[in-house]
């Protein structure tokens, strides 16, 4: 609640081998607060159970939006209360800064995987002698744990310093 009223976004990253179960509990917490949020679903429909995925959360939310990754035109300039990221096969800079800029203030954006170094689509065709840098996940999950607002949940390893309404403001002013 304290989210909504400061008008500032939460960012929750979960990588666990039981993603589902993690990724369903923190929107469970999210509905209380919001019932009836705005959501989009952000996926690669060609990757192994990624529509079935994505079914199983269309069925929680009336206003629900899909995101092919790839067509991510047809949502510009949109916002949205939540946002969920389905990072299984696919964990790149511009896609998550798409999602998370797609999320309007006190909202919250989710981003999931079983694990961010490995699986990846990109990253085969990244490699050099043989090796695969995984300079931009390392870094961004040593960021994620650092800044305040932002939910990191490594296995069942939580990481969060939580933003205060105090600190923070609306950035828009009423107009008389």
């Amino acid at each position: 609640m304290d989210a909504v009223n400061g008008y500032y976004r939460h960012l929750a990253i979960i990588e666990s081998q039981d993603y589902l179960e993690k990724v369903n509990s923190l929107v469970e917490e999210y509905l209380e607060v919001n019932k009836k949020p705005r959501v989009i679903y952000g996926f690669h429909p060609w990757l192994d159970n990624s529509k079935d995925r994505m079914i199983e959360f269309r069925k929680k939310f009336e206003n629900f939006l899909r995101h092919r990754l790839f067509k991510f035109r047809e949502y510009l300039g949109q916002s949205v209360d939540l946002v969920i990221l389905d990072a299984i096969g696919d964990f790149r800079p511009n896609y998550i800064a798409r999602f998370v800029d797609m999320t309007k203030g006190g909202g919250m954006a989710i981003i999931y995987s079983d694990d961010i170094l490995r699986g990846k689509l990109y990253k085969e065709s990244l490699t050099r002698d043989g090796v695969v840098k995984d300079l931009f996940e390392r870094r961004f999950m040593e960021l994620a744990k650092r800044y305040r607002g932002i939910i990191f949940l490594q296995g069942d390893r939580l990481t969060f310093t939580p933003y205060s309404s105090n600190e923070t403001h609306k950035s828009h002013k009423k107009i008389p």
